[in-house]
C-alpha cells in the first residue's frame, strides 16, 4: 500500500512540474508576441493557438472522452 501511495505520489509530481513548465512557458510565449509582433504575427499566433485547441477538443470528443 505505501508503495502505491509513493508511486501516485510521484507521477502526481512529475506532471504538475510539467503542467506548470507548460502553462508558464506558454504565458511567456504570448506575452513576447503580445509586446513584439505586429498585429497580423498576433492573430495568426493566437489562432494557430485557438485552432490547436479546438482540434484538440475535437479529437477527444468524437473519440468519446479523454
Amino acid at each position: 500500500m505505501g508503495e502505491a501511495v509513493m508511486r501516485w505520489a510521484a507521477w502526481g509530481a512529475v506532471i504538475g512540474v510539467a503542467l506548470f513548465a507548460t502553462i508558464g512557458g506558454l504565458t511567456a510565449l504570448c506575452a513576447w508576441v503580445i509586446q513584439n509582433l505586429p498585429t497580423w504575427g498576433r492573430v495568426l499566433f493566437f489562432g494557430g493557438l485557438a485552432g490547436a485547441v479546438i482540434g484538440l477538443l475535437a479529437r477527444t470528443s468524437l473519440e468519446g472522452g479523454m
